[in-house]
């Protein structure tokens, strides 16, 4: 799909042309965009990869595990160990999106509260200033005797190992 909407779109305009009767793909919902339009005007149903529940229907189905069940899990878990007062760093994007509604409202089934959410940029070091600002509320519930006793940190191989150090 080449990660993009525009050549997703062309290599399904490209797939379709070729007599394609299903699209398996693409894995990222901003490429779904791309290739749901040709997909839908020429009938072809597309299995994605993504996990993103919003870019699904009208011949759009998603073959992965959706944001909102493992949020959910996790959340649940943590509640089943004590845990009540959550902070978030949150990737500035589509996943972050669904992720960020999935988690509060995970919390809020679950019984807790959400003191702090950060959002990162995807772009180098874009983490760095967030993920301070975790820690520093992190620290000030602490010194206040409310302290956060979750941390959740929704993301990937991209951008985890580099979180890490900073927290």
């Amino acid at each position: 799909d080449g990660g993009t909407p525009a050549r997703a779109r062309a290599a399904a305009d490209e797939a379709i042309k070729e007599g394609a009767e299903i699209i398996i793909g693409p894995l990222m919902s901003q490429a779904v965009s791309g290739v749901a339009p040709v997909a839908r005007e020429a009938k072809v149903p597309v299995l994605s990869f993504s996990n993103n529940t919003q870019v699904a229907g009208d011949g759009i189905y998603l073959i992965n595990f959706l944001a909102e069940q493992e949020v959910d899990r996790i959340v649940s878990f943590a509640a089943s160990q004590g845990k009540r007062r959550f902070a978030a760093l949150i990737p500035d994007d589509a996943f972050g999106n669904v992720v960020e509604t999935a988690f509060r409202s995970a919390v809020q089934r679950n019984g807790g509260t959400v003191p702090v959410v950060e959002r990162y940029p995807l772009s180098p070091n874009g983490m760095l200033a967030p993920a301070k600002r975790v820690v520093e509320a992190i620290k000030a519930a602490d010194d206040q005797l409310a302290p956060v006793d979750a941390l959740f940190l929704p993301g990937g191989q991209e951008s985890l190992p580099q979180i890490g150090p900073v927290i």
